[in-house]
């Protein structure tokens, strides 16, 4: 009897160990639960790029700041930015700001979307295209 006993015992503790295993082993590849997965198996994979450009005269905004879903980067010289690491849901706000302009927010809805172009207005909403009044010589 002791000696089955001592079967029973050591069964028992490898089924333990390996249910351990697959718990740890499957949290970590669904990505949900610890190490920020985000739950239910979301991840950050999604990739989506842009240029950012003046409303009125379509010129690149370099060094403006893009922010979406906790992720932030700033635009090179001809006005472009990559945000990595996104969640793969739906639907991602993407805000662009850059000084001396008005903030402006698209809102990306299709997983297949990896593009986003962003148009801010400068402040005050002064429309550039339009050249000054000649002056009026009297």
């Amino acid at each position: 009897m002791v000696h089955d006993m001592s079967k029973f015992s050591r069964l028992v503790k490898r089924l333990a160990l390996g249910a351990l295993v697959a718990v740890v082993t499957g949290c970590g590849s669904s990505g949900s639960g610890g190490g920020g997965g985000g739950g239910g198996g979301t991840t950050n994979t999604r990739v989506i790029t842009g240029v950012v450009t003046n409303a009125y005269t379509s010129a690149v905004i370099g060094n403006a700041t893009v922010t979406a879903s906790g992720r932030s980067t700033t635009t090179n010289g001809s006005g472009a930015y990559t945000l990595t690491a996104l969640p793969n849901t739906g639907s991602i706000t993407i805000t662009a700001s850059a000084t001396g302009f008005t903030s402006n927010s698209v809102v990306v809805t299709s997983l297949t979307q990896a593009q986003a172009n962003i148009a801010l207005s400068p402040t005050g909403g002064v429309d550039v295209t339009q050249p000054p009044s000649p002056p009026v010589f009297d």
